[in-house]
């Protein structure tokens, strides 16, 4: 066989047979075979169909059972125990999902409520003014008509026929009495005389005998012409020479006459002539001179001002080292986080359930509290009033004390600064800036900067462009290399603070943002770089700023370095201030210490013992410099005693500084109460004097 198959192959392809010619089987016998199979074939699909309908049969049937009688392997456990725990998940988060929805329509509803509720007070209150004013106007009404009934009723036919006579100059006839009249027809008489003089003394308290006051009561139609002619006789009749003689009666009946409580009329030489216009105007005169000095009192205890230096100081005027500038770097770069408005307890406060109803300021930023774990300086920083946003930039980067009389300037676009400062000092050295976020910098410091990506500050009501925009590049920045300070200035905070105060829903959004801001900064951080995060001020409970109180001048700070672990402040060390955190970053970046600066080194910043004491050496230097400069171009206005060499102890150095500051301090930055409370009590004295001359020349 073999060999016939290799032997077929060689020759081409091997020839079919039929099933007949390979087995030598019958024709009969192969049909009965293929039937066989087919048979066979058919038997066995049948077989087949069967078999998988009692299969199907079975699993139904079990199926049945599991459901009555349900059986949990250890297998399906494992295989439903994850499927339930997401099922679990998915459910919680659509219930916290649900309640921060209704916790959110609650609040909602809640401000619906309340602004409703003042909508219809202040409705309450118009009406209420409404029904006062008409009370009042019916009660004017009827005052005028009984004072027209009671002057008209007080004129006496007998008086208003004797005014001719008080026109001449004579003096008045003395009546002669009949003797034979009895002394009780006298008694009646001059009783009925002191009642007609009753009568008439409601006329003369209501129409006094003052020119002015008579033409304002003319023009009220309150008196009549009748009733100023009885007026000025009864005047008239009072200017009387002491030469005349005047009888008993008449004498008894002028006696019960008020007098006049204003100036005297004119001479008796022509007693009917019109009043003099020449006290009005004096009066005019002397009001305004008065009120003008009251001004200027007030500017003066209120507008603080100071004397700018343009000096600069350079490397030169302090040599410690051949190596450095005035002291060696610790740190090669800073980035500057101003948040706008970060209050101290924003960033210190926990949150309580007690205590934060109503407060979502409260406990908002808890990652750059923990920082203090992690070695990181929180602190409260005191800022000097005035509390405004560019004083406040003008102090960080000059480190002076701004002064009411540039409050103006925060409107203004051109408030350049000319005085040293931090920026100019590293422009000089050849180092650069990059600015972010608010515009008020370039305004200050339009040549400090070598990149800047900055915004409009102005709209209160936008609380989320400004912040935006600096994330937009934020992280890019931070990635670069070709700067020494990178100054990140928010606004949010500040905005959701005027539009709706600290108390707001919206505020904790904002500080939760700025808390997530922090996290990434601290995560793109180096290791030789420092990273500071404040406020240029605080605000009040309504969201206000710009004047002195606890709220409004406490503001955050917070320094942290990924290499550095910086100590806790002491308790009785001097409370932290804005202006000290330029001297400290001059000297941490290698730079002097620009020429105003008035501020104290953040010792807790330094890496040793000898750079601390070196710093606060350096800084009293300075100061040193600074008001005995001052002292010399001003004549002595600051009436300082400085010691003839800055003392060698560094106890004796700190006590210098803090005492230059309180001096200065109190002249800059403190408002003359007592002066301030005396004008404007002059200015009201002034007022008052103004308007009844005005009102006497128009007499």
């Amino acid at each position: 066989m073999k060999g016939s198959e290799s032997t077929s192959k060689e020759g081409g392809e091997r020839p079919k047979r039929s099933l007949r010619q390979r087995f030598d089987i019958s024709e009969e016998d192969a049909a009965i075979k293929r039937e066989l199979e087919q048979a066979l074939r058919l038997s066995l699909g049948v077989a087949a169909r069967e078999e998988e309908r009692r299969q199907e049969e079975e699993s139904e049937e079990e199926q049945e059972e599991e459901k009555k009688n349900p059986v949990v392997t250890p297998a399906k456990k494992a295989k439903q125990e994850p499927v339930k725990k997401e099922e679990k998940k998915k459910e919680e988060e659509k219930k916290e999902v649900k309640k921060e929805e209704k916790e959110v329509e609650k609040k909602a509803e809640e401000e619906k409520k309340v602004e409703k509720k003042k909508e219809v007070k202040v409705e309450v209150k118009k009406e209420v003014k409404k029904e006062v004013k008409k009370e009042v106007e019916k009660k004017e009404e009827k005052k005028k008509g009984e004072v027209k009934k009671e002057t008209t009723k007080a004129l006496p036919k007998k008086i208003v026929e004797k005014k001719p006579e008080s026109k001449k100059s004579t003096p008045l006839p003395t009546p002669s009495l009949p003797k034979e009249e009895p002394k009780k027809e006298e008694r009646k008489k001059e009783a009925k005389k002191k009642e007609e003089v009753k009568n008439t003394e409601p006329a003369v308290k209501n129409a006094d005998i003052n020119s002015y006051e008579l033409h304002s009561l003319q023009r009220r139609g309150v008196v009549r012409a009748e009733a100023t002619d009885f007026i000025k006789l009864l005047a008239t009749a009072k200017r009387v020479p002491r030469s005349s003689k005047v009888s008993p009666s008449q004498s008894s009946s002028l006696s019960t006459i008020p007098s006049p409580t204003m100036p005297p009329p004119p001479s008796s030489s022509s007693p009917s002539s019109p009043p003099s216009r020449l006290f009005p105007t004096l009066n005019l005169l002397l009001s305004i001179t008065v009120f003008i000095t009251a001004l200027f009192l007030f500017q003066s205890g209120f507008l603080l001002k100071r004397v700018q230096l343009h000096d600069k100081s350079t490397c030169s005027d302090v040599s410690l080292s051949s190596s450095s500038c005035w002291l060696p770097r610790s740190f090669d770069r800073v980035v500057l986080v101003v948040i706008d408005a970060l209050r101290y307890d924003f960033v210190q406060s926990e949150r309580n359930e007690k205590d934060g109803k109503g407060r979502e300021w409260m406990g908002q930023m808890p990652y750059t509290r923990d920082l203090v774990k992690k070695g990181a300086l929180l602190s409260k920083a005191l800022a000097d009033p005035p509390t405004t946003t560019l004083q406040r930039l003008k102090a960080l980067g000059t480190g002076g004390l701004p002064t009411f009389i540039d409050a103006s300037d925060n409107f203004n676009s051109d408030a350049a600064v000319e005085e040293d400062n931090l920026l100019s000092q590293l422009v000089a050295s050849g180092r650069n800036a990059t600015l972010l976020g608010d515009e008020t910098w370039l305004s200050l410091y339009p040549h400090g900067f070598h990149r800047t990506f900055a915004k409009e500050s102005f709209d209160i009501h936008d609380l989320h462009t400004v912040d935006n925009y600096i994330l937009e590049h934020l992280s890019s920045e931070l990635s670069r290399s070709d700067w020494s300070l990178l100054v990140a200035h928010f606004l949010g905070v500040d905005h959701a603070g005027h539009k709706h105060g600290p108390e707001h829903i919206e505020m904790g959004a904002k500080l939760r943002q700025m808390d997530r801001v922090v996290k990434d900064v601290v995560s793109s951080l180096l290791p030789s770089d420092l990273l500071i995060v404040m406020g240029d001020h605080g605000m009040t409970g309504t969201g206000d700023h710009g004047g002195d109180s606890d709220d409004e001048v406490g503001a955050a700070f917070l320094a942290y370095s990924p290499s550095h672990s910086f100590p806790p402040r002491p308790l009785s060390s001097p409370s932290l201030q804005q202006i000290d955190l330029l001297p400290t970053l001059s000297l941490l970046l290698d730079l002097p210490i620009p020429f105003s600066s008035l501020g104290s080194p953040i010792e807790e910043l330094f890496p040793d013992e000898r750079r601390r004491a070196l710093a606060v050496k350096l800084t009293a230097i300075q100061v040193d410099r600074f008001v005995s400069t001052y002292q010399r171009v001003t004549g002595g206005g600051l009436g300082v005693k400085l010691p003839e060499e800055v003392p060698s102890s560094l106890s004796d150095q700190r006590d210098l500084l803090s005492a230059l500051q309180s001096s200065l301090r109190s002249q800059w930055t403190r408002f003359s109460l007592p002066l301030m409370r005396i004008s404007l009590v002059v200015m009201a004295d002034a007022v008052a004097a103004f308007e009844l001359s005005w009102l006497g020349s128009l007499q």
